[in-house]
This record gives C-alpha cells, structure tokens and sequence, in this order.
C-alpha cells in the first residue's frame, strides 16, 4: 500500500500548499496546450521545408534566447514581486500559438518559438516560489510535486491533439493552445504576494564558491546537453526509423510524459528517502535504459514502454535545483538559480546544434550517443555528487 501511495502524484500534489497547488495548476494547463503539438513540432517544422540540420538550429536558436532571459529573470524576481513576475512570463507566452498559426516557413515558426522561451524569464521565480512555500525537509519532494504538471499535462494533451489533428489540423491545435495559455495565466491571479527585499535589490548572481558547487553545476549543464542531443529529435526517429504518422507520435509523446509526470514525484521522493545522489543516480540510468531500449529494441512495440522510461531523463535536474537551495541559504532569492539556468542553457543549445547535425548523418547513433551520456553522468553523479559535503563544501576562492 505504501508503494502505491507513492505513485499517486495527485496525492503528493494535495499536501503542497496553497499557492504551490495554484501554480501547479496553472503549468499543467500551460503544458497542457503545449503538448496538443510539442511531439510534433518537428515534423511541422519539417513539413515548412526545414531539414535536420535546421530543426536543431531552430531549437538552438530558441535556447540562446532561453539562456538569454535567465539572469534579466533572476534579477527581476529579486527586485520585484514574484507573483507579479510569473503572471507576466505566462501572459507573455499567450501569443505564440498565433505565431504557429500564420507561419509560412520554418524561419517564421522559430520566430515563435524564440518569443515562447523568452518568457523562460519567470523560471528563476518560479523556482524562489517554490522554496518560499515549502517547508525546509520538503524542499526536493515540493519541486518534483510541484514540476510534474509539466509532463503531467502533456500526458492527456497529445491524445487530444492526436484526435484533432485528424478533425481540425494543426490549426485548431494551435487555436485551442492559445485557449489555454490565455487560462493558465488567469489562474495564477490568486497567488500572494512575495515583494522584492530591499538586500536584494542589487545585482547579486550566485556563482559556484565550491567544489561541490562546480560539480553541482557540471551536472546540471551535462545533463540538458544530453537531454536537448534527442529529445527534439525522437519525433523523427519515431517517423523515419518506424514509419510512423504524426498521429501515433503524438500518442508515444503521451507515453514519455507519463513517465516524466511519474519520475518527477516518485525521484524527488528517492531523494529525501535515500539521498540526493542516489536519487540523481537513479533518474539517469532510467532515461539511459530508455534511450538503449528505443534503439536497441528495433520495434516500436518495445520503444513505446522504454519511452516511459526516458521520462525520468529531466527528475535528477529538479533534485539538483532542490539542492542548490539548500547549499545556499542565505542567497538572493532568485540569483542562486539565475547563473546556473544560464549555464544549463548552454547545455540545451549546444545539445540541440549537435543534434541536428548527428542525426543527418545517423539516427540511431544519435540516440545511443544521448544514452551513453547519461550513463556517464551516473558515474560522475555517484562518484562526485556523494562524497562532498553540499551543504558546507569547501570555498573557492572568488572575486
């Protein structure tokens, strides 16, 4: 009974508190109208003559302006409210399904997809939010409780978004997202108010002053590279490897959100049970595992259940962020998460160039090669995120 008490995500969501339960509302809608096309975003882009190659520089050029808005987040959820920062990053993002809508090229339709993680500005408040409503020993479990309505949301939506697109097209996707993300911003009006502190309102990033910080760091950023190598482009190994129709991708992009939602709770749960760097260690060899069986397994029979498995592949990333906030105390409320999501970026746009051009030359290397990273990052996550004391490591010495 305990073991499935532990799978009830809606359960670990009920014991967050109030404001949390708001804003994990309001991403599962967001995300909600993100997965009616997410999964096959790259075949659209595709079918607006992009190849390979481009798909990667599209994606890579919507993280350059992801990494770009993450110190202007930072600062702006040191200096003003939080509620105020994270109604006007979602109010931003309301626009881009109308973007998609109208674009003619594949150019126009990344023009969208900049605007979208421009609004990645609300992260760094998204994360203090967090901290500020969760009790000290619940830091881990409240991050993984609170993120898993991102893949929560695109576990439903891909199979409405397969129905629509044989009814309504990608149009009336892209009509119903817009819907959504006009929705989601409303819900967050409730939420209190954490005003800028005066302490904070200098520029204050926090940098590694650790060791076990840098290690910390290493491993947030090595791990969106791998992530980035093949998420974007699993769509079209999906379609080229297994002549599947976008239909049935929407509905295998389901199965790895259903992983995602799951491992988001049940790792932040591994972590406070049995330590950070077991937890970390768990989730990497999963989205490893996932990403060999996909390949490896040389049907879409076995690639649909190893997908699930792929879905842990972002749960040890929450963990390190749950981590960080407790390594840093007495930090900015928001400059301890703005320079590390700016590196992470570097991380999503490198992985995501690279991507492109591996997968012009071989699909399935391209994710065995995503998969061998992960299994590396097990061996660097258990031999360097354990043995250091994160919440007191050594300094580094800085200026």
């Amino acid at each position: 009974m305990q073991s499935l008490g532990r799978l009830n995500i809606l359960s670990s969501v009920s014991r967050l508190q109030r404001d949390l339960r708001f804003l994990f509302l309001a991403l599962f809608l967001w995300t909600f109208g993100l997965g009616l096309y997410n999964y096959v975003w790259p075949v659209y882009l595709r079918q607006l003559g992009a190849s390979p190659d481009n798909i990667g520089l599209a994606y890579s050029v919507g993280y350059v302006a992801f990494a770009a808005s993450m110190i202007p987040g930072a600062i702006l959820s040191n200096r003003y409210d939080l509620r105020k920062v994270l109604i006007a990053s979602w109010a931003f993002s309301v626009p881009t399904p109308i973007i998609y809508l109208i674009a003619n090229s594949w150019q126009e339709a990344t023009g969208g997809l900049v605007l979208l993680q421009l609004t990645s500005f609300g992260i760094p408040a998204f994360n203090a939010f967090i901290v500020a409503n969760s009790e000290p020993d619940r830091v881990s479990s409240s991050f993984g409780s609170t993120a898993s309505a991102a893949p929560l949301g695109m576990v439903l939506s891909p199979l409405l978004g397969s129905l629509m697109l044989q009814y309504t097209g990608l149009n009336g996707i892209f009509l119903l997202s817009f819907g959504l993300f006009s929705i989601s911003t409303i819900v967050l009006l409730p939420i209190k108010k954490y005003p800028g502190k005066k302490e904070d309102f200098k520029i204050r990033l926090e940098i590694p002053r650790s060791l076990a910080e840098v290690f910390l760091l290493g491993f947030i950023t090595i791990s969106a590279l791998a992530f980035s190598l093949v998420s974007s482009f699993l769509p079209l190994y999906y379609q080229d490897a297994f002549l599947l129709k976008p239909v049935i991708i929407q509905l295998i992009g389901a199965v790895q959100s259903a992983g995602a939602a799951t491992f988001a709770v049940l790792i932040g749960k591994r972590a406070e049970a049995h330590g950070q760097r077991n937890a970390i260690t768990a989730g990497v060899l999963l989205a490893a595992s996932g990403l060999f069986g996909v390949v490896l397994g040389g049907s879409v029979l076995v690639a649909v259940p190893m997908i699930f498995f792929f879905g842990a592949a972002r749960s040890p990333t929450y963990v390190a962020y749950s981590l960080l906030s407790k390594r840093r105390p007495g930090a900015s409320r928001a400059g301890t998460f703005g320079f590390y999501l700016t590196i992470e970026s570097v991380g999503l746009i490198l992985g995501s160039y690279l991507g492109g051009l591996i997968y012009g030359v071989s699909p399935a290397k391209l994710v065995l090669s995503g998969a061998s990273i992960f299994v590396l990052l097990a061996i660097f996550s258990w031999l360097k995120l354990g043995p250091l004391d994160l919440t007191s490591g050594e300094n580094l010495k800085t200026t």
